[in-house]
């Protein structure tokens, strides 16, 4: 694995993986992989006002896509898909995710 800050690149064993985070040192896998980030790296205000603006635009921009494509809000395609299964006497359970109640009607079914 290798251990990199700046311009500044060593591979390390995993034994030294931990004192190199605490030094500020990203850790990559042999494929390039980031799999840890160092401890201590400061986000100025100017980046973190310019990462809000843009956590706004995107989230708008999903929300437009939503309405354009006539998308359904999560809750409400949990609302539809309980009342579905009430509606052939499925029993959906504990089950509060799309993905849940679908494996629970997939399994009714079978």
């Amino acid at each position: 694995m290798r251990a990199v800050k700046g311009n500044r690149e060593y591979t390390i064993a995993e034994e030294q993986k931990e004192s190199y985070l605490n030094d500020g040192y990203d850790i990559y896998d042999e494929s390039g992989a980031k799999i840890a980030n160092g401890k201590g790296k400061i986000v100025t205000a100017e980046q973190y006002e310019t990462l809000l603006k843009e956590n706004d635009e995107l989230k708008e921009k999903y929300g437009i896509l939503q309405n354009e494509k006539g998308m359904a809000e999560p809750e409400e395609i949990i609302q539809i898909l309980k009342e579905y299964a009430a509606l052939k006497n499925i029993d959906v359970g504990q089950a509060a995710t799309v993905k849940g109640i679908i494996k629970k009607i997939r399994e009714a079914g079978e």
